[in-house]
């Protein structure tokens, strides 16, 4: 989530599902496996972009099952995001309302925390 808001900066429009839908073909909706296509429908190879984590690319397409741009709208990562940024206040039982966290949660968390350091590190190190 946090690579493709930040690419989102400069290209608003970036892995936006509405606009996809509404402007691109349903074969090429189909080669970024998009999450609104049945998965027998999704074609491959995925996102073409450079926009994406380098170790998120597989040549030039992305590894992932389906379009990042689809995932990140999922309230499961949503919820992750969250809950990451309750975390980091130590208040993650508030946000919970005193219910136990679950370990997938923490799994979730520990993925956008990786991912968001990530970034950082990707943009402080600069253009190559």
């Amino acid at each position: 989530m946090p690579w493709i808001h930040h690419a989102r900066n400069e290209q608003p429009d970036f892995l936006d599902c509405s606009k996809c839908v509404e402007r691109a073909p349903k074969a090429v909706r189909a080669s970024m496996n998009c999450g609104w296509a049945k998965p027998c429908e999704r074609t491959g190879p995925g996102i073409l972009s450079t926009k994406l984590p380098p170790d998120y690319r597989v040549g030039d397409a992305t590894s992932a099952d389906v379009c990042p741009g689809w995932l990140i709208q999922s309230p499961q990562a949503n919820e992750a995001v969250r809950a990451s940024g309750w975390a980091k206040d130590g208040l993650l039982r508030e946000f919970y309302e005193g219910e136990e966290p679950t370990g997938l949660l923490f799994d979730c968390m520990d993925i956008v925390r990786s991912s968001i350091s990530e970034l950082e590190a990707h943009v402080l190190k600069g253009p190559k």
